[in-house]
């Protein structure tokens, strides 16, 4: 992990100050977004988290778009487990369990 003030650059290097830091954390919308929120801004910040989302799942396509797929047919595989085949295999009512059983 980088010490604070320091920054991974594309080719595995590290580009020390703390003038890499400042310029990285101030200029995406996802730190803006955090800086607000932490100011204790909170209608602001309710404004930036769309922008700050958006820009984080971007650049998390650019950077590994195979995790986006993954996760997404993972998260469509539970919604369809939760939402459609709640109902299905299912019998209201009686047990089919026989008095001997129970």
């Amino acid at each position: 992990m980088p010490a604070l003030g320091r920054r991974i650059l594309r080719d595995g290097s590290e580009e020390a100050g703390v003038q890499a830091a400042t310029a990285t954390a101030t200029s995406s919308p996802s730190s803006l977004f955090i800086q607000t929120l932490s100011s204790g801004n909170i209608v602001e910040a309710a404004k930036l988290a769309p922008i700050a989302y958006a820009h984080w799942w971007l650049r998390l396509i650019q950077e590994d778009p195979w995790h986006v797929v993954v996760e997404t047919v993972l998260l469509a595989f539970i919604i369809y487990l939760v939402l459609l085949k709640r109902g299905s295999g299912r019998r209201k009512g009686r047990s089919e369990l026989s008095t001997k059983e129970v």
